[in-house]
């Protein structure tokens, strides 16, 4: 059965395999504790928090054999804001950093394709 299994950092398929183990560590913490609706507006703003991530993985074949690259490994940082939309669906949106130290550095436009931001939406979260 096809499937993705992504690190934060890294794009589709970057390493593969027909078996795959992932871990993940998070701390997630508020740094704005808002709480408060916009008059008649359908949302209610909750908060604006941060999580500072690891995450790990690599992939193996069914002979045991690995993919050249190994374990992979991804960190960063997101800020989310924590919302209510017409007063059931909570979401949080929000801006990711990810820093992926075993992609290539990158081409010699001065892009270095080893740091990655990017736009995220969650599902309800809650502390």
């Amino acid at each position: 059965m096809p499937r993705s299994i992504t690190l934060r950092g890294y794009e589709e398929n970057f390493q593969t395999g027909d078996r795959v183990v992932k871990g993940s560590c998070a701390y997630r913490f508020p740094i704005v504790d808002i709480s408060k609706g916009a008059g008649s507006a359908p949302f209610f703003a909750k908060q604006l928090f941060a999580e500072v991530f690891y995450e790990g993985g690599r992939t193996w074949d069914d002979e045991g054999e690995g993919d050249e690259r190994g374990w992979l490994d991804s960190m960063g940082l997101e800020v989310n804001f924590s919302l209510k939309l017409l007063r059931f669906l909570r979401i949080a949106p929000g801006l990711g950093f990810a820093y992926a130290p075993d992609r290539p550095k990158g081409d010699d436009d001065g892009l270095d394709e080893r740091y990655q931001i990017y736009i995220v939406i969650k599902g309800f979260v809650n502390f």
